[in-house]
């Protein structure tokens, strides 16, 4: 939904036609309440990074000022719970979701590590988490020994600590 943000920008800038120009103007719009709707920190990242490139590629007073209007309406349209949320991505040691995919990153490439070719199998990175996270990563996932982890939360991860090299390979 980020990404597609970017695209439906360029066409409603470089659309001649008011109507497609229109169209493509509220499907910015509407992608952009998508992303603030998700409550996603990455889907914000992603929507600024995609907005910033497109205004790049189109720098025209214009343009500047739609995105500027499209910024005022969905800061308008924002609660702060969610700014306070696009905030802690400055701090995300202290956030505990972040540490916790730290957590299961560093244990997912010691089973890519130990596993390269076919990985821990299908389904299995749950059951295995605990054998090839540290102490530490652990405690940054559960605040405790033998907590349950569900998934890496990082696909290119977890697809290749399940299905190893080979899978991971086949997968992109």
């Amino acid at each position: 939904m980020a990404g597609t943000v970017g695209f439906a920008a360029m066409f409603a800038f470089r659309e001649r036609k008011l109507l497609m120009k229109a169209f493509w103007s509220f499907l910015v719009l509407a992608l952009a309440m998508g992303v603030v709707r998700s409550y996603s920190r990455g889907a914000f990242l992603g929507f600024a990074v995609a907005m910033l490139l497109v205004l790049l590629l189109n720098m025209k007073l214009r343009n500047v000022l739609v995105c500027l209007f499209i910024a005022g309406i969905i800061a308008f349209r924002t609660d702060e719970k969610y700014v306070d949320r696009i905030k802690s991505i400055l701090h995300y040691q202290e956030v505990g979701t972040a540490r916790m995919r730290f957590g299961t990153t560093g244990a997912g490439i010691r089973m890519i590590e130990a596993n390269p070719l076919l990985g821990v199998g299908v389904g299995q990175f749950m059951y295995r988490f605990n054998d090839y996270a540290t102490y530490e990563q652990q405690l940054m996932v559960g605040g405790d020994i033998g907590h349950e982890v569900i998934q890496a939360h990082n696909t290119y991860v977890q697809i290749a600590s399940e299905n190893g090299l080979i899978g991971f390979v086949i997968f992109l």
